[in-house]
């Protein structure tokens, strides 16, 4: 299917599903023009138990539907890559990272702001973190299946004091040929996806890049 899925999970919390052209299409496929497809699972910003922010006496938010670590024990082993937008506990939940390193493939890797460092070191190797900044790249490999998507990370929420650096938001983009640009074969458009949880973007860092396909606020960032 050519249908992307983003299921919320309360809280911050998200299951995206990405259909990826594959850049070798499938020798089972019946027909020359059948596209071969794979799809990436990327879980965003997981807070899957109580929410305390380390002062249970005071603070405890729960979900008001789901059962977080049975959705987390549930969709781990299927789980492509993690990405996480802000170093806080109702992004980068310290529990929820500890279940998530001991569910998730080997493969897996976690895209995250350095803000994030102090929790997701104590829980994932060094090589399966990548830490971006504004402006930085990578690119992650679909499972078995292959398929590429590349992750632009772009100017979040400032959290804290002005001169902190900002959170992060993530503009992500797959193509026909799933490289580090995308592909525009055939005359077909790359898709992409933005994300930032506060609604913040600036208008400056989307000038210079074609074919979005969402925006989450309808107000600039100043």
């Amino acid at each position: 299917t050519s249908t992307v899925r983003l299921t919320f999970l309360e809280s911050n919390s998200w299951l995206w599903q990405l259909p990826l052209p594959l850049s070798s299409p499938s020798s089972s496929s019946s027909s020359p023009a059948a596209a071969a497809t794979a799809t990436m699972n990327l879980l965003v910003d997981p807070v899957m138990h109580d929410l305390t922010f380390g002062v249970p006496s005071l603070i405890r938010g729960r979900k008001k539907i789901l059962n977080g670590p049975a959705v987390l024990e549930q969709v781990g082993p299927s789980i492509d890559h993690l990405l996480i937008s802000q170093g806080f506990d109702d992004h980068c939940q310290p529990e929820s990272m500890q279940a998530a390193a001991a569910l998730f493939p080997p493969s897996a890797k976690v895209v995250a702001p350095p803000s994030a460092a102090s929790v997701l070191a104590q829980y994932f190797p060094e090589d399966r973190i990548v830490y971006l900044s504004p402006g930085q790249s990578c690119v992650l490999e679909g499972g078995k299946e292959g398929g590429r998507v590349t992750v632009t990370a772009t100017t979040g929420d400032t959290l804290g004091p002005p001169w902190q650096a900002p959170e992060n938001g993530y503009l992500l983009r797959w193509g026909e040929e799933g490289g580090e640009e995308g592909g525009k074969e055939g005359g077909k458009e790359d898709r992409s996806l933005y994300y930032e949880p506060h609604c913040r973007y600036s208008v400056e860092e989307f000038e210079v890049r074609e074919g979005c396909l969402l925006y989450t606020s309808p107000s600039p960032r100043d």
